[in-house]
């Protein structure tokens, strides 16, 4: 009887993971002893092993809480980037505008206060029209020395302000042939674009055009409007 007991001890601490060594040959009694103290610490140590546990998932839900307020905080900052990026764009593409207006403005201040006695200046919203009559300016087609002081003021206004273009258009009245008109006006324009070349403005900036009697800003059949017609117009965009 005493042995059936020892074996169902065994096979009890063998199915509940506590080592049976050192068991044989002892009492039921002590064997009874021997399996509630070992139960006991196998027990203190699955509670421990519990409870680290426990602490483990908690720390983890407590991480897992922390991860999902750092989400939502980063969405809520990315979709308040997104919003001032947006607004940037918007005010990206309104700006080009506005910004050539000001500095249109500005060309027009430096050139329009010193030039206004040897040149007709004609400002608009996104472009600075100079008008040099070339009956003044030129002999023949090689510029007059007086011309120098308004092309330097020009000069200075661009590299000022160098994002600018550059066209140079000459004009002439409608006396000669059209052949004639068209290489007078284009030597004339070249001129001018050759002392701003001179002067360091880049010369992939300008545009050079021989107009001949094109565009005519006065009337062909009076002297004085003859006089208007033969020009030399610098554009600035």
């Amino acid at each position: 009887m005493k042995k059936e007991i020892g074996l169902v001890v065994i096979v009890v601490l063998l199915c509940s993971g506590v080592s049976y060594a050192g068991l044989f040959g002892k009492s039921d009694k002590e064997v009874a002893e021997e399996i509630k103290k070992r139960e006991a610490v196998l027990n203190a140590s699955f509670g421990e092993t519990l409870a680290r546990k426990d602490k483990e998932i908690a720390a983890k839900n407590v991480e897992i809480e922390k991860l999902k307020l750092d989400n939502a905080k980063l969405s809520a900052e990315l979709e308040e980037s997104n919003k001032k990026l947006e607004k940037m764009e918007q005010e990206k593409s309104v700006l080009p505008v506005e910004q050539k207006v000001e500095e249109t403005r500005t060309l027009e201040e430096i050139i329009t206060t010193e030039i206004t006695k040897y040149a007709q200046v004609v400002p608009s919203a996104e472009e600075l029209k100079i008008i040099f009559n070339t009956d003044f300016f030129f002999y023949h087609d090689v510029l007059e020395a007086v011309i120098y002081r308004s092309l330097d003021v020009i000069v200075k206004a661009l590299k000022a302000h160098p994002d600018h273009r550059i066209i140079i258009a000459g004009y002439t009245d409608s006396f000669g042939s059209s052949k004639t008109n068209l290489h007078t006006s284009l030597v004339k324009a070249k001129a001018v674009a050759n002392y701003l070349i001179a002067k360091e403005i880049p010369e992939d900036k300008i545009i050079v055009e021989g107009l001949g009697s094109a565009c005519p800003i006065d009337t062909n059949k009076t002297r004085e409007g003859r006089k208007q017609n033969r020009r030399v117009e610098i554009i600035i965009k």
